[in-house]
């Protein structure tokens, strides 16, 4: 993690390096569910979701721009169905359909 976020970090307006830092938050995320971890799991798919969202608003005709925040978007959805906070994760999961 620490090396996407240098790279991003070094190259802000790299469309790809933004986008491997959101994977890799995603990835990071995904580990942290599987350990129990919800509220890191939470602000980790947060932080990938908020650089979708501007990837996805700086190439709206991008497919995998789209694909991208459709997925933070159904990640962040899942760990809100699992901590109980089903009106947020529905936000989440239409907004991934949308």
């Amino acid at each position: 993690l620490a090396i996407a976020e240098d790279l991003a970090k070094a190259a802000p307006h790299s469309a790809q390096a933004q986008r491997d830092l959101s994977i890799s938050l995603n990835k990071l995320g995904s580990v942290e569910v599987q350990a129990g971890n919800l509220a890191r799991a939470r602000d980790l798919f947060a932080r990938s979701l908020a650089i979708a969202e501007d990837l996805a608003k700086a190439d709206p005709h991008s497919a995998q721009a789209q694909r991208d925040l459709s997925i933070s978007l159904d990640k962040l959805g899942s760990v809100e169905v699992q901590t109980g906070n089903l009106a947020r994760a529905r936000d989440l999961f239409a907004r991934s359909l949308a």
